[in-house]
This record gives structure tokens, sequence and C-alpha cells, in this order.
């Protein structure tokens, strides 16, 4: 046997992919409307999942992507509307283009997906859950990102409307534009990459995120060093991220310029620690005009200067 097929598996209702190394590929096609098929684990042996392979099994709850493959085939869990469980082991899977649809309207029937990035994962693919008709975005409602993932790609969670918290853990280096664009419903982001490349000002890794709800609140974890420059940045301020509330650890000692321009609603920033700040035009800058510990003490004052009166300058810290 090289490629899974509706015959392998008697009457679609196992989840049994044989594990003996003898099924390297899932066939174009091969489980579509498999409507009984609850679970299926993609074994390590295999490399590919064409195109629709899982199409419209409404009845499939979980998927285990094994870490063997890399490629996955345009809409193959479109129409999984069942899901409630993906685990990603899969750390070399070719990035996607914005109308491969894979995870197609998945989801939608219950109170959405879990998705696990296991620790084997590095990069997480570009427009993995996008979906070019936004209204069947895939109902992802929390992401778990592994510690060894340093990569997130352009639109890799785009209109994921239901997530509503995400974790950037301190292996994270790269996030590709867009990669949270339309997430509506964010109400938590907690930010521990420590070695985040700048962004530029047409990035938009937030765009009109946290918009539906409440907003957002922001956490820069003790481990965080650097904000980058353009993070919550939007070019048209009509889609900026609903920020309401940032929180900044004990070691950042750098703000990049504009990281949180635009963002009208932010009424409360806590620094844990308000000493030795100044701002300057470089980012190279040792020295430049110093802000006043008591005023940044105040969290409204400290949200208005990041926002408006000293936003498109770099803050620094004398650690």
């Amino acid at each position: 046997i090289k490629t899974a097929s509706k015959t392998l598996i008697a009457g679609c209702k196992t989840s049994v992919i044989p594990n003996d190394g003898s099924v390297t590929s899932i066939g174009d096609s091969a489980f579509d409307g498999c409507t009984g098929l609850t679970s299926i684990t993609i074994p390590d042996s295999v490399t590919s999942i064409g195109w629709d392979a899982f199409s419209g099994c409404t009845g499939l709850t979980s998927v285990t992507i094994g870490n063997s493959v890399t490629s996955i085939g345009s809409s193959a869990f479109s129409g999984c509307t069942g899901l409630t469980e993906i685990n990603w082991d899969a750390d070399a899977v070719n990035n996607f283009s914005y109308n491969s649809n894979v995870f197609y309207n998945a989801g939608t029937s219950g109170n959405g997906i879990t998705v696990t990035f296991g620790d084997s994962v590095t990069s997480i693919p570009a427009y993995l859950f996008y979906v070019s008709n936004s209204a069947c975005s895939p109902k992802v409602t929390s992401v778990i990102i592994g510690n060894n993932v340093t990569r997130i790609g352009n639109y890799a969670f785009s209109d994921c409307s239901s997530l509503t918290s995400i974790n950037i853990p301190d292996s994270v280096t790269s996030i590709g534009w867009d990669a949270f664009s339309g997430c509506t419903g964010l109400t938590e982001i907690n930010w521990n990459a420590t070695a985040v490349n700048y962004f530029s000002s047409n990035s938009s890794v937030f765009y009109n995120a946290g918009t539906s709800g409440n907003g957002i609140t922001v956490t820069f974890g003790d481990s965080v060093t650097s904000i980058p420059a353009y993070l919550f940045y939007v070019s048209n301020s009509a889609y900026s991220p609903k920020v309401t509330s940032v929180i900044i650890g004990n070691n950042v000692t750098s703000i990049g310029s504009d990281a949180f321009w635009g963002c009208t609603g932010l009424t409360s920033v806590t620094f844990k620690n308000t000493t030795g700040w100044y701002y300057a035009l470089s980012s190279t800058a040792t020295s430049g005009t110093s802000l006043s510990s008591i005023s940044l003490d105040d969290s409204f004052t400290a949200a208005e200067w990041l926002t408006s009166d000293y936003s498109r300058y770099y803050w620094k810290r004398n650690a």
C-alpha cells in the first residue's frame, strides 16, 4: 500500500491508517464525504495529503498531522464542520496560497477548534487557516504554539474571528504580514517573544483585531526586552486593532517607533519599571529626552504618550 483511499478504511468509520510505514500518501478525495469518520491520525510515514482528501467529513472531530507531512492539497479538510481538535506535528509543510482553503468552514457546527503545534514544529505555514471567503473561515477558538516555533507565516490565522487568546512564545523571531489580521474576537495577547524582527509600516500583523468585543489586553512578559516597531500599527487607522490595556514587563528596555500608533482605544499602560526612560528619533540612540517616571506611573498618561504624543519615537530605558 502506498496511497490511502476509501477502500483502506472499510465503511469510512475507523480512524486507523496503518502505522507500519506502508502508507506514504493520502490520495486526492481519498475520504471525501466519509461522514462516519470521527478521528484520524496521519502516521509519520505519510509525506503528502491530497486535495479534498477529507473534504465533507462532517463527523470528523480530531485530526493529528504527522511530522513527515510536507504537502497538503487545497481544501483537504474543507467542510469538516465537526472538528474540535487539530494536533499539528509537521514541521516542513510548504506554504499555502491565499486560495488553498485547507480548513474551509471547519469546526463551525460546534464550539470551535483547539489547535496545538507540537514541540517538533519550528514554522507555521503561511495561509494555514486563511480562507478566501472570510464568511467560511474555520472556527479556531484556541491556539497553543509550541516552544520551538520560530516563524509564523503570512496570513496564518487571518480572519479566525473566533480566536480569543494567543500566546507568542519566546522562541518566535519572525511573524509574517497579516498573521492575525481579522481576528476580531481577540481579547488577550501574551507576548513572550524576545527577538522578533522589527515590522514595517505595512505589516498589519493585527489588522482589525479585537474589534468585535471589549478589546484586547496585551501582556509583555518579563523575558521580553524589546517591543518591535510597528507591532500594532495599521496604515489605515480605521482598521487598527482594539488594544485597550497593555502591561509592559520589568525587563523591557526598548519600544520601537509606532508600536502602538493608532490604538486610540488604549487607555491603560502599566510599566512594571518606570525609571530611566527616554525617547529619541533613532533606534540606535543611547540618549534622548527623558520621560518622567512619575508620569509613567500613571497608566492613562503612559497610554496617551505611547499612542499619540511620543508614538513616533523610539523609546529606550537605561537598565
